[in-house]
């Protein structure tokens, strides 16, 4: 019986704890140290958010939309309302291509520096049915811009469908804190 009540106090405890968590983590929003994911951009779960003064290719980075691609999302509903200038949440994306780097966006998929992106292509109808356009062409970034694209869903809205983001100082980047996530990002 003292078994029982003491097994029953740890679950409670720990749903308050992870309620406790889960307020101080809000989604849609960066709350370091912590940010809980929902999307399908990314695995979800809980993710350990470092804030840093660069970037490197790779990293998973909360980010804004443009703000001409923002009105747009909250349109279809790929973004909710949120804190960033166009009104919506940051996004959670791998960083694919920085300053100085050539990328193509084609029928075919993301290049950068003639190199194919895996699971880039960019779609032509969303989930709905509805057509989507994508930012095909060249994009030089230049300082201040990054390109992010989910490699984790191949239908993700990402810099294939509204180009270069805006990289600025500070980077809230990503670490999953679950093994699995870890995993499935090779984010080791």
């Amino acid at each position: 019986m003292r078994l029982a009540r003491t097994v029953a106090v740890f679950f409670v405890a720990m749903g308050l704890a992870v309620m406790g968590i889960l307020a101080i983590a809000p989604l849609g929003f960066v709350s370091p140290p912590l940010f809980f994911n929902v999307t399908a951009s990314l695995p979800r779960g809980f993710y350990r958010v470092e804030i840093r003064d660069t970037l490197r290719k790779g990293d998973y980075i909360r980010t804004c939309v443009p703000e001409n691609a923002a009105a747009f999302a909250l349109q279809r509903g790929y973004l909710t309302p949120g804190s960033c200038p166009g009104g919506t949440t940051p996004i959670g994306k791998r960083v694919v291509a920085l300053p100085g780097d050539t990328v193509h966006v084609t029928r075919q998929g993301v290049y950068i520096r003639r190199r194919a992106l895996a699971h880039s292509v960019p779609q032509s109808m969303d989930r709905k049915g509805r057509p989507v356009s994508a930012a095909f062409g060249e994009h030089v970034l230049g300082k201040g811009e990054c390109f992010v694209v989910s490699t984790y869903n191949e239908r993700s809205y990402d810099s294939r469908y509204f180009g270069p983001v805006t990289c600025k100082a500070p980077f809230y980047v990503l670490r999953s804190a679950s093994r699995r996530a870890r995993n499935l990002l090779n984010d080791g």
